[in-house]
C-alpha cells in the first residue's frame, strides 16, 4: 500500500543493555546462533541497511552466509549522509558481487561518488532531513527498486531513527 518496503529492524543487545561490547565492538556481541539467524533474516528481506558508522566500526560484507541453501543476491545499503564510505572497504570490494547502494545527501556528491560507481556502487543523492536523511525518500526509491523487505542492522543511531520514525514494522532483539 504505501510502495515502501516492509521494515525489520533487528539489533542485538548484552544483558545490560548495551548495543556494543565496552571496547565498542559491536560485532560479536552474541554467539554464532543468533548470527545463523541473522544471516536467515538476511536472506528473507532481500536487503539490509545500515549506516555509515556501522560501515566503518564493523567494515561488515552484509552478506548471508553459511545457509543450507544459497540465497537470492541480497541489496545492501548504506545511509551515508557525508558520503564518507572508504574505497577500500570489504562492502566496496565486493560490490560486483551483489547490488550495494549507498544514499548520501545529495549536496555531498562531489565528485568522490565517481571512484565508487567505478567500482560497483550506485551512490544515490537523497534530501537531509533534520537529522540525516530523508528515510521515507530511501524508502520510497527501495521500493520503486522493487525491493519488498529490508532487514535494518544499524547501530543505535539508525535504530532510532527507523523508531522515532514510526518506519519500523517489526523488531527482533537479541540478546547476549
Amino acid at each position: 500500500r504505501t510502495g515502501r518496503p516492509f521494515i525489520h529492524l533487528k539489533l542485538a543487545a548484552t544483558l545490560d543493555g548495551r548495543i556494543a561490547t565496552s571496547r565498542g565492538d559491536s560485532r560479536w556481541v552474541t554467539g554464532e546462533p543468533a548470527r545463523l539467524r541473522a544471516h536467515q533474516l538476511r536472506a528473507e528481506a532481500g536487503a539490509v541497511l545500515v549506516g555509515a558508522g556501522t560501515v566503518r566500526a564493523d567494515d561488515p560484507l552484509l552478506t548471508a552466509r553459511g545457509l543450507a541453501e544459497e540465497p537470492p543476491p541480497i541489496a545492501r545499503v548504506v545511509l551515508d549522509p557525508r558520503l564518507t564510505i572508504s574505497a577500500g572497504s570489504r562492502l566496496v570490494e565486493d560490490a560486483l558481487d551483489g547490488p550495494v547502494l549507498v544514499f548520501a545527501d545529495k549536496r555531498s556528491l562531489d565528485g568522490r561518488e565517481r571512484e565508487l560507481d567505478a567500482r560497483g556502487v550506485e551512490v544515490l543523492g537523497v534530501p537531509a532531513a533534520d537529522e540525516g536523511l530523508d528515510l521515507r525518500l530511501v524508502l520510497e526509491e527501495l521500493g520503486r527498486r522493487g525491493i519488498r523487505g529490508v532487514l535494518v542492522e544499524g547501530g543505535g543511531e539508525t535504530a532510532a531513527r527507523f523508531v522515532d520514525a514510526r518506519l519500523a514494522d517489526k523488531l527482533t532483539l537479541f540478546y547476549a
